[in-house]
């Protein structure tokens, strides 16, 4: 399930599914993804002072449960739960961008259009927007290495990558896919099933056949991702364009991957976070410590750069120096944070996704003419049968 308080994701576009499921979160509000005059952030990540979700009230209350569980695996679960969000703090925002600038590297682009008087002049703090573009994109590759994965042939067993295909095959829109087919696949896949054990050569016959079939889901994953990786590609643009429009997509601010130039930088900074708290936690489970202690220094971190002191009386201080130090030993990579080349390498980088899911697509084939081999493949075979 996901929600983006979990991972201090901008809910901007999110829609109302609530409907399927309780537990998912009602559509996006224009409040919660404005900027808090008292902080410089945008209010869902901390600003508790309205009726939205903040992630910081969703660190709060795994750290208050971690405390009440103790060294439990549920205890240890809702503590990973609050550590993984404070990591994606440094990992999902422009924190260490607006880190760089507040230590005068000025030319590092800060992910904001313009500064805003909150309190003090300052670039908001934001995070990107997940998108269902995005999830897609990302799912599709996920989704492609277990559809395609060899397994060990087995008469009558369906396997994963075939439950994976119907699952597909049944969210393809009437208009692209006529779902009678993939009612009549279904029947003839029970039928295979159900012959296969009782025909063991046969089988070995249809499981050739599954080599055909495993390119289906190429096809398939190919041309809904070329679809979804335009669709990201101008989400990005609307944000460069958009002098006003304050919502990067995920795609442009994530850190995640080690081929961002401040990967490294913002998993120092969560890793040592995460050692401070859950140090104190730890603490809390072993008599020594209390539970307001742990929230307080959790929530402290969640910060604009310009709030912090650089003083030794603000305990976060210690982030200028990580900070200096990276840039000391990193100046190529500083280059690389200039507006121009981030546009040059994402865009870049979208062409050659996009090259590279055109390449897969022809090599696979139009998902209809597969399923039209498919078809013919298992009439003659029910005539064999």
């Amino acid at each position: 399930m996901y929600r983006a308080e979990e991972h201090i994701d901008n809910p901007h576009g999110i829609e109302d599914h609530s409907r399927d499921d309780k537990d998912f979160r009602k559509k996006w509000t224009q409040e919660e993804v404005a900027i808090d005059p008292a902080t410089g952030m945008l209010n869902y990540i901390a600003n508790r002072k309205g009726d939205w979700v903040t992630s910081a009230a969703y660190v709060e209350n795994e750290l208050r449960a971690a405390a009440a569980l103790g060294m439990t695996p549920e205890g240890l679960r809702f503590l990973g739960n609050a550590l993984h969000t404070l990591e994606d703090f440094y990992s999902h925002s422009n924190f260490t961008e607006l880190l760089l600038l507040k230590l005068g590297h000025l030319q590092v682009y800060p992910w904001a259009h313009r500064k805003v008087q909150a309190p003090s002049p300052r670039y908001p703090l934001v995070t990107g927007k997940f998108g269902s573009n995005d999830i897609q994109v990302s799912l599709a590759y996920v989704l492609n290495e277990n559809l395609t994965a060899t397994k060990e042939y087995v008469p009558g067993q369906r396997t994963a990558s075939t439950e994976i295909l119907l699952i597909l095959l049944k969210d393809i829109p009437s208009e692209y896919l006529d779902q009678k087919q993939v009612r009549r696949l279904e029947v003839l896949l029970g039928f295979k099933e159900e012959f296969v054990k009782n025909h063991p050569l046969m089988g070995r016959m249809i499981d050739e056949l599954s080599k055909l079939m495993s390119k289906l889901p190429n096809a398939i994953l190919s041309a809904q991702a070329r679809k979804h990786a335009t669709n990201v590609t101008k989400s990005q643009e609307e944000f460069l364009s958009n002098p006003s429009f304050l919502h990067p997509t995920h795609s442009q601010l994530s850190k995640d991957h080690d081929d961002h130039p401040l990967h490294l930088l913002a998993a120092a900074l969560a890793m040592e976070v995460v050692r401070e708290i859950g140090g104190l936690i730890a603490g809390v489970w072993t008599g020594k410590g209390t539970v307001e202690t742990v929230v307080r220094e959790a929530l402290k971190y969640f910060v604009h750069p310009e709030d912090i002191q650089n003083a030794a009386t603000d305990g976060r201080s210690w982030v200028f120096e990580w900070a200096r130090q990276w840039a000391r030993t990193n100046p190529a990579k500083l280059q690389l944070l200039e507006r121009g080349a981030i546009i040059n390498r994402q865009f870049t980088e979208a062409k050659q996704a996009e090259a590279r899911i055109r390449a897969q697509g022809e090599a696979y084939g139009a998902p209809e003419a597969l399923l039209a081999k498919v078809r013919g493949t298992l009439q003659g075979i029910e005539g064999l049968a």
